[in-house]
């Protein structure tokens, strides 16, 4: 890797050169533009690193939690008792009515929620509806996004899931 940065940094310094012309890029001025390269050179390898050790993170962060649904795209329906757990692979909770369970896959901010089961018990017709509304936009969730003990899935609706961490939890 440091081999990599050195040619890359030689290359940078001869276009300089070349850019400048060689009596512009003399004595003190050379040292002023490796100076900056270098800057800028660290500043593009940061950002690299911290975007994919926050892409990382996440999914990280979210296994092995657990969460209680709050709201369903701004409505409060936090009555109905939906939880959803998050483990490695699969996602698994209750739906107001019935238990359910799925797999997701979590790449960066997106997410996708495959194989979807669940129980097929009656109960009151308001928490089936929720059910049923809830389930429907969990099949088709695009994003997530974690915000200390607030998690969010949105689709490409504008339909949102809204849950608070579960006091079963403790986030690290």
């Amino acid at each position: 890797m440091s081999n990599g940065i050195i040619y890359l940094f030689k290359g940078f310094s001869n276009i300089v050169v070349v850019l400048l012309g060689k009596e512009q890029v003399s004595g003190g001025r050379i040292m002023k533009v490796k100076i900056i390269l270098v800057s800028v050179l660290m500043l593009i390898v940061g950002s690299i690193s911290c975007s994919a050790a926050v892409k990382i993170n996440l999914k990280k962060q979210l296994v092995g939690t657990s969460w209680n649904l709050v709201s369903i795209s701004g409505d409060d329906v936090s009555y109905a008792d939906i939880t959803l757990s998050i483990e490695k692979k699969e996602i698994n909770g209750f739906s107001g009515v019935n238990n359910y369970f799925g797999n997701y896959r979590i790449t960066g901010n997106r997410i996708s929620v495959s194989k979807l089961g669940m129980t097929r018990m009656a109960g009151d017709k308001d928490l089936m509806d929720i059910e049923q509304e809830y389930a429907n936009i969990l099949e088709n969730v695009k994003q997530v996004s974690l915000k200390q003990d607030r998690l969010t899935l949105t689709t490409g609706d504008d339909e949102y899931l809204e849950f608070i961490l579960s006091d079963d939890n403790i986030m690290y």
